[in-house]
């Protein structure tokens, strides 16, 4: 224990001191900027910098900002009695403000500002000389400023320099007006040939210019020549030479330093022999300062910005580092999940039925134990009082009468009671076997979930780890070859080259769009990825010169050509058929029929929700025998027992032809080929009458040209032979045509009746045959540099 103690205090000394060393380094911080803000003047009339700055230290800490009060009132007598009038003014404006509360609602806080602003420039400037309406006005602004400036200072307490953070534009908007103000204050502080500002302005742009690049250093050279130029006309040259400086600092980025130094100095000079500065000396002792100030920054810190600045290749290479980071831990938790779920599902016993308990034995216990015949019973006839005691309990389950129960007990004396007794028992073994069954639905169903989102945390985590794929070279060459066709790209995400699952997404600017992208752009890519891709999303904006959004994926191998007929009974608006059609993941199709046992809204109500559930768990990547079983188990566990439906599932894999046919007491689907037709049959019972489900899984090859047709058991009851005849004998392929002359034929075949739900789906499988033809990339090229 004593040495645990030590480790905790020693523990809260360091926290201490790093806290300290925290505090000490702000204080030092607000210190400087204080003394620099104080003198700040923009025009040498204008000083908006100040107050909002002290009002954000002081809200952050009153007894600091105190000390911080005194130092401003220092700082600003040096700059004359004019300045420390006004500042003295300013504070104690500030002072009364803050005791009357009127700083505690932000809403009101430029506004205030702003009068403590407008007041003091206004009662310096009547001691001086009269009021002007150019007085006026410099006043006005001033505090339309100092509030503005407030709006921007406060963006402060939420910003934090980190590599992964994104500053927005009133951020960076207010960085630039403190580099503004400091460069202000600093100027203030010019003696004789050396100039504070110059100095921070030129090491400001040598160490962005080095550390984030040329194009670093070229905007913030200009941006700073430009808030040069607004301190005074002497600085309006600046803007040119910050700008060289800063390219010349980018370009020798990774090159010894000394080099930037070196050629930064003689560039100086050069411009300053050109322009025909007075002051030539100075300003290459300024360069010459800066450079040796950005020889003495470790690398490690010029890394450590480089990677705060989101253009450079650090920050790139670092965020690429981050997102595969990112991907690997993701697929890897989605993997530890699915095997943990694989595992627990796997680990699920299904509870057993429970044996029949010995009804005899119990009412021997009950009810014979306390009679006087039970020696002479259970002695030598035991065996033949046992046979007539199992004769009464097949007796009542068969349920005969009463007197004919008691004739298999001749010699009992309590006949009455030991019926009862039994009556008891059985009622209390069916319950027990009622719970039992429905516990071991409930952990099947667990069974199937778990094991469903096994398989879908596995899918995942292999579909993460493939986004991590980078198509840098493939994205060039992709979009060196649409410019070449004349089209101005916006933006271009490659997700995936897999073989058969291509994923391009592209945005364009069109002056006018004349269905560019699936005349040109998919034929083009077509070409250079070698695979039919087509435009498989799109989004069209009719306006001129703006953007139009693509989605290109693979085209599958074929293409289905669906029709379909329905028909409630007594041809009345609700059936209890339902059909559905949709497009899964990876290229399959699936056509379902669900069938709820009667009719009207019930039957309708039962078949609706048997789809919906099944939409809804293939969607989501289970395999479909799973996805079957657990619909099964829901629906068997709900409250209304007389309700249950069939399902009869096909699922098309559109890049291979292959059919999965899933029945579940649904009736028999055909496959018409060119010159036979295939019956596909199951023989279990629709979904939620039983616990365990049967799931017939038949897999058929498909080839161009086949017919799949699929139809509820009011088509087809009755008149198997007659349907399979009518399509062997079909002279049409139209998928719609056969369904409706499927549909026609049961209803004729019924007096010209609809005797039940009825609902036919035919579908056809196609070779798929692009419209547009394949544009070579080569001839592209070859006409585009002549």
């Amino acid at each position: 224990m004593p040495l645990l103690e030590a480790y905790n205090h020693k523990q809260t000394k360091i926290h201490r001191h790093r806290s300290t060393s925290r505090l000490t380094k702000t204080a030092l911080i607000d210190l400087l900027l204080v003394i620099i803000l104080s003198r700040a003047l923009i025009f040498d009339v204008l000083s908006p910098f100040f107050l909002p700055y002290y009002l954000y230290v002081y809200a952050r800490d009153q007894r600091h900002g105190r000390v911080l009060l005194i130092v401003s009132l220092l700082s600003s007598y040096t700059a004359g009695d004019s300045m420390f009038y006004l500042m003295m003014v300013r504070l104690v404006l500030f002072i009364l403000c803050e005791r009357f509360g009127l700083f505690e609602r932000r809403a009101v806080i430029p506004f205030v500002l702003g009068g403590i602003q407008l007041i003091s420039h206004l009662m310096i400037e009547v001691f001086i000389q009269p009021l002007s309406i150019l007085t006026i006005a410099l006043a006005s602004m001033d505090a339309i400023l100092t509030g503005a400036f407030w709006r921007l200072f406060r963006e402060w307490q939420h910003m934090t320099l980190t590599v992964k953070t994104k500053l927005t534009h009133e951020q960076i908007f207010s960085l630039l007006v403190l580099m503004f103000g400091l460069f202000s204050g600093l100027d203030a502080y010019s003696w004789s040939m050396f100039h504070p500002a110059v100095l921070s302005g030129r090491f400001i742009v040598f160490v962005l210019g080095y550390s984030g690049g040329m194009l670093v250093g070229a905007t913030f050279g200009v941006v700073t020549g430009v808030l040069f130029s607004f301190l005074s006309p002497v600085y309006s040259s600046e803007i040119i030479l910050l700008a060289t400086l800063g390219i010349i600092s980018g370009v020798l980025k990774g090159k010894p330093r000394i080099y930037s130094v070196g050629l930064g100095t003689l560039t100086t000079l050069l411009y300053s022999l050109y322009f025909m500065e007075v002051a030539l000396l100075s300003s290459v002792v300024h360069t010459v300062m800066s450079g040796v100030l950005l020889l003495l920054i470790p690398k490690k810190q010029l890394k450590s910005l480089a990677l705060l600045l989101p253009t450079t290749d650090e920050a790139i290479h670092f965020q690429q580092r981050y997102l595969k980071d990112l991907r690997k831990v993701t697929s890897a938790q989605m993997s530890q999940f699915a095997d943990i779920f694989n595992s627990l599902s796997e680990s699920i016993e299904a509870t057993t039925s429970p044996p029949l308990d010995d009804v005899c034995l119990k009412v021997m216990h009950s009810t014979c134990q306390s009679c006087l015949k039970y020696d002479w019973c259970f002695g030598d006839r035991k065996a033949q009082t046992i046979d007539e005691l199992m004769t009464v309990t097949e007796a009542l389950d068969d349920g005969m009468s009463l007197t004919h129960i008691e004739a298999s007990l001749p010699l009992c004396i309590k006949k009455r009671k030991v019926i009862s007794e039994m009556k008891e028992a059985q009622l209390y073994q069916r319950l027990k076997h009622d719970v039992t069954m429905h516990q071991r639905q409930a952990h099947l169903l667990v069974k199937d979930q778990l094991k469903g989102v096994s398989q879908v945390m596995g899918n995942f985590a292999e579909e993460v780890m493939k986004e991590g794929c980078h198509y840098e070279k493939q994205e060039q060459d992709i979009l060196k070859a649409i410019k070449q066709l004349g089209i101005k790209v916006e933006n271009l995400s490659i997700y995936s080259l897999e073989t058969g699952n291509i994923d391009i997404e592209l945005t364009i600017i069109q002056k006018r769009y004349f269905d560019e992208a699936a005349k040109l752009i998919a034929p083009l890519l077509s070409d250079i990825l070698a695979e039919v891709v087509i435009v498989h999303d799109e989004t069209i904006n009719t306006l001129p010169h703006h953007q139009q959004f693509f989605n290109f994926k693979s085209a599958r191998n074929y293409t289905l050509t669906l029709g379909v007929s329905h028909a409630a009974k007594g041809g009345g608006f609700i059936s209890g058929d339902s059909y559905q059609m949709m497009d899964v993941s990876q290229g399959k199709y699936v056509l379902a029929i669900s069938d709820g046992m009667g009719n009207g809204r019930k039957a309708q109500k039962e078949s609706m929700r048997t789809l919906e559930l099944l939409n809804k768990i293939l969607q989501s990547g289970m395999d479909e025998v799973i996805a079957i079983q657990s619909i099964n188990q829901l629906l068997s566990l709900r409250q209304d027992f007389d309700m249950y439906a069939t399902l009869d599932l096909a699922m098309i894999d559109l890049q291979s032809g292959k059919l999965q046919c899933v029945k579940v007491g649904a009736a028999t689907s055909f496959v018409k080929r060119k010159q036979s037709v295939d019956t596909l049959t199951s023989s279990n019972l629709p979904i939620g009458i039983i616990q365990d489900v049967e799931v017939d899984k038949i897999d058929v090859s498909l080839n161009e040209g086949d017919l799949l047709i699929m139809m509820s058991d009011g088509i087809i009851e009755k008149r198997e032979d007659h349907v399979h005849a009518l399509i062997q004998n079909l002279r049409t392929t139209d998928p719609q045509a056969i369904a409706d002359l499927l549909l026609d034929g049961a209803i004729i075949d019924h007096d010209q009746t609809i005797a039940d739900d009825m609902t036919v789906i035919v579908a056809r499988l196609d070779r798929f045959e692009s419209k547009w033809q394949t544009i070579p990339y080569q001839a592209i090229e070859q006409y585009s540099y002549g």
